[in-house]
C-alpha cells in the first residue's frame, strides 16, 4: 500500500469549522471539538489505503466514503495526497457546492 499525505481544501476546513460552531452552540464547545478531533483522525486513516470508498465521478476520480453517521468525506487521490474536498453532515446538498477541479 502507497502512504499518502492527507490535505484539506479550504472548503473541508470551512466544513469543519461550520460543524464545530453549530455543535458549540446546540451541545457546548468540549463536545464540539472532541467530535471534529473525531472525525480528522478517521480521515487521516486515508494515507494509508485511501483508495476506499465509492468512486463517484469517473472523470475526477471523486470518492465518498462515510467515517461517522452521519459524517461524509468527498475526496480525490493523488500519486502521494489523499485530497479531501468537503466534509458532508447528514443530507446536505454537497454535489452541487463542489468543486469539480483541485484546490
Amino acid at each position: 500500500m502507497n502512504r499518502r499525505a492527507v490535505r484539506y481544501a479550504p472548503a473541508a476546513e470551512r466544513d469543519l469549522e461550520k460543524l464545530a460552531d453549530w455543535l458549540s452552540k446546540v451541545a457546548s464547545e468540549k463536545r464540539a471539538i472532541d467530535y471534529v478531533l473525531r472525525i480528522r483522525s478517521q480521515i487521516e486513516k486515508l494515507d494509508l489505503g485511501g483508495e476506499r470508498g465509492t468512486v463517484r465521478d469517473a472523470h475526477t476520480g471523486m470518492r465518498v466514503i462515510s467515517v461517522f453517521r452521519p459524517i461524509s468525506v468527498a475526496f480525490w487521490i493523488e500519486d502521494d495526497v489523499v485530497a479531501i474536498q468537503r466534509v458532508i453532515y447528514g443530507g446536505q446538498d454537497w454535489k452541487s457546492d463542489l468543486a469539480t477541479d483541485h484546490d
